[in-house]
């Protein structure tokens, strides 16, 4: 399969995904530097982030000859029942988890995760990681993120894109869109075609990555902090919001989006995407080398 990756012709949407320190049992570190350390994470084997991390820790096992142990989990196991894993004898010393209030934050808030706040001040971590991706680490009393604690450190940013599969393309005889206006005439074209258009799910979080794409792209700063950081009251009849779930339900009536996606899970509609099943698939960068393999 022939696949064209593009920037989202929605928007772009940088995110921090964070690495928290879990409370966990410190029995080890009373009785002196552990061996060892356990780390679970949800990224693909063969992702970018799993590679550095790898690398950096045979960098960190030369320099203090501790081990780290990955063990790998799904991104959904993680999500729902972190909570639980950190609160049990088995829980890990270091955990990757989605940034933001519902999720990092919720965890700091039960007591579940360490003050990294002396490691910051001695290794100048707040020097490298500022601005948003330092609010992303850090959280208030009420778990919301920009507080003055760090729990964590952004260990990178995500881009959401559109990705195109060519040879549907140019078997409908459709032009690669650059535009939003392209983006939108290539759909319609593929519908005449009897072609359904774009890979989404709603049973998790691909057709709620379509409609955020389609707030970000009319949103400004003062939407995206009352928004994720509280700092005022969100208007949900704006413009920014109703244009948003208005084009959705648009695009559902136009059959853009399959009504079978009600059915549909990321890792189905990832699969579907890879067999050739739609031309278009807008997900983030954790996929990119998943199509591009094909």
């Amino acid at each position: 399969m022939n696949i064209k990756r593009g920037i989202a012709a929605l928007a772009v949407l940088a995110m921090s995904v964070t690495t928290l320190a879990a409370c966990g049992s410190d029995t080890a570190q009373d009785e002196g530097a552990p061996d060892s350390l356990s780390f679970w994470y949800y990224e693909e084997e063969d992702a970018g982030q799993t590679q550095a991390w790898k690398k950096a820790a045979e960098m960190f096992k030369k320099e203090t000859g501790v081990t780290i142990n990955f063990e790998r989990k799904s991104f959904t196991q993680i999500a729902q029942n972190g909570s639980q894993f950190l609160n049990s004898d088995e829980a890990p010393d270091l955990m990757e988890s989605n940034r933001g209030n519902g999720s990092a934050g919720v965890l700091s808030t039960m007591g579940l995760l360490t003050d990294l706040g002396d490691y910051v001040d001695q290794y100048g971590w707040d020097e490298k990681v500022t601005g948003s991706n330092a609010e992303t680490a850090k959280y208030d009393e009420n778990g919301i993120m920009g507080g003055d604690t760090w729990y964590g450190m952004s260990s990178y940013a995500e881009f959401q894109r559109v990705y195109y599969n060519k040879n549907l393309f140019d078997k409908y005889g459709i032009e690669i869109p650059t535009t939003y206006d392209e983006f939108m005439d290539a759909c319609q074209k593929f519908v005449d075609a009897g072609v359904t258009p774009i890979a989404a799910d709603a049973q998790e979080y691909g057709v709620m990555w379509l409609w955020w794409q389609l707030v970000s792209k009319n949103a400004d700063s003062t939407f995206m902090d009352n928004w994720h950081l509280y700092k005022g009251k969100v208007d949900w009849n704006s413009k920014t919001l109703t244009n948003a779930t208005d084009t959705i339900s648009e695009w559902l009536d136009k059959g853009f989006i399959s009504k079978n996606a009600t059915g549909m899970k990321a890792e189905d509609t990832t699969q579907a995407f890879i067999k050739g099943e739609y031309p278009i698939y807008q997900t983030g960068t954790w996929n990119q080398g998943r199509p591009m393999s094909i």
